[in-house]
C-alpha cells in the first residue's frame, strides 16, 4: 500500500482544522519530493472525469468517493483518513483532504466559524471568492467556500466542502492546488465531491428493504430512492430524484426455457422495438444469496429523442417458469456513474417465490 511521510512541527495549532490546514499545504508543497513513497500504479487514461467503478471506500470516516481517472488514495503517517493526488502538473500535485470537526450547530455557522477563524489565521493573506450551497447527487446538501491564501511565499487556491455527519460532526473535504491554476480545477473538483456519500447511505439497512409482493421479491434501496406506484404499470418502481433522475422497474414474463434463450430473444427484440438500440456489455449476475441472472447494459433513442442507459437484470423464478426483469432506466449522459451502486443494491435480491 502507498504511503507517504510529511515532516512537519505542526503540532502548535491548536484548532484541529487550522492544523489539517496546514498539513494539506505540507502536502501540496513537497508532493514532488523524495518524502512520498508511491507503491500503485497509476491508470494510463486520460479522462479525468469520475467513473462508479473508481469508488474509494474510507471505513475509518464513513463515507465514499469516486477517484477521477489518474487520481490515487494514500496513507497519510499520523492521520485517520487517506489523501486524494492528482497527476503531477509543472511540479505541483492537485489534493484532496477529508477532516472531521466536532460542531453542534447548523452547517451555516460552522462555515461562519471556519471564515472567521481563516481570516483571523492569515488576515490580509486569506481572500474568499466564493461561498455557494452544494448538493450531491445522492442529495446530500452542503456548502462550498472558494478561497486564495499565501503561505509563507506560496499562494493556494482552496475549494472547501462542508457537510453534517450528524448533529454533533462535521466533514470538511478541502481540494487544493497552486493559486495560479485559478479555476482550473473546479468542474473536476465539483463532480468528484458530487459522488460524496456517508457509507451508512450506499446501501440502507434491512428495515428499509424493498417489498414487491406483486412481483415476487424484495431489494434494499440506497437512500434516497423511493418507492411509487404508477397507473397501467403492474409493480411498484424505485425512483432517484437527482441530477440524473432515474428509474428502476420490475416486469415478470411467461418462459420456460433456459435463461440465456430468453435473454438472446429480448436482445433481438430490443432492437426492433427501439432506436439506436446499442449492447455495450452482457454478463453474468450473482446475488449475495446465490441467486444467478444475467446482467445487460445497453442504450436507447426514446420517444422524447432522448438517450437513455438501460441496465437489466434477468433472474429465473423456477417454480413458476418464468423470468424476472428489472430494469434500470438511467439519462445515458450520467454514463456509469450509478453502475456499482446498482450492483449493490440488486446484490440484495431476495426472491420470494423461490
Amino acid at each position: 500500500m502507498k504511503k507517504i511521510f510529511i515532516q512537519n512541527d505542526i503540532m502548535k495549532y491548536h484548532n484541529h482544522f487550522i492544523f489539517f490546514l496546514i498539513f494539506i499545504f505540507s502536502l501540496i508543497a513537497c508532493s514532488t519530493n523524495n518524502n512520498l513513497i508511491f507503491e500503485t500504479n497509476m491508470d494510463n487514461s486520460t479522462n479525468n472525469f469520475a467513473r462508479e467503478d473508481r469508488r474509494f471506500f474510507e471505513e475509518s470516516g464513513g463515507y465514499s468517493i469516486i477517484l477521477p481517472e489518474l487520481w490515487e488514495a494514500a496513507e497519510a503517517s499520523g492521520y485517520d483518513n487517506k489523501v486524494l493526488f492528482g497527476p503531477e502538473v509543472n511540479n505541483y500535485t492537485p489534493v484532496i483532504g477529508f477532516t472531521f470537526e466536532a460542531f453542534s450547530g447548523e452547517l451555516n455557522e460552522f462555515v461562519n466559524r471556519i471564515l472567521n477563524d481563516l481570516n483571523m489565521l492569515f488576515g490580509e493573506k486569506f481572500k474568499l471568492l466564493k461561498r455557494d450551497a452544494f448538493v450531491t447527487l445522492l442529495e446530500e446538501h452542503g456548502e462550498k467556500i472558494v478561497i486564495n491564501v499565501f503561505i509563507g511565499e506560496r499562494h493556494f487556491r482552496q475549494t472547501i466542502y462542508f457537510f453534517s455527519k450528524n448533529e454533533n460532526s462535521k466533514i470538511l473535504i478541502v481540494c487544493t492546488v497552486p493559486a495560479e491554476t485559478d479555476s482550473v480545477y473546479d468542474a473536476i473538483f465539483d463532480r468528484t465531491i458530487k459522488t460524496f456519500e456517508w457509507t451508512k447511505n450506499y446501501l440502507a439497512t434491512d428495515k428499509k428493504r424493498f417489498i414487491e409482493e406483486a412481483g415476487g421479491f424484495s431489494i434494499i434501496p440506497p437512500e434516497p430512492w423511493r418507492e411509487a406506484k404508477f397507473q397501467n404499470i403492474n409493480y411498484k418502481v424505485l425512483i432517484l430524484e437527482s441530477e440524473y433522475t432515474s428509474f428502476i422497474s420490475p416486469d415478470i414474463c411467461a418462459f420456460s426455457g433456459e435463461l440465456d434463450e430468453f435473454v438472446d430473444s429480448f436482445i433481438e427484440q430490443s432492437k426492433v422495438d427501439f432506436r439506436d438500440f446499442l449492447l455495450i456489455k452482457r454478463e453474468y449476475f450473482c446475488t449475495l444469496k446465490q441467486l444467478e441472472g444475467i446482467k445487460t447494459i445497453s442504450t436507447v433513442l426514446n420517444y422524447n429523442e432522448q438517450y437513455i442507459r438501460f441496465i437489466i437484470y434477468f433472474f429465473p423464478v423456477e417454480k413458476e417458469k418464468k423470468i424476472l426483469l428489472i430494469s434500470c432506466a438511467i439519462p445515458a449522459e450520467a454514463n456509469d456513474v450509478y453502475d456499482v451502486l446498482i450492483d449493490k443494491m440488486m446484490e440484495t435480491l431476495v426472491m420470494l417465490t423461490n
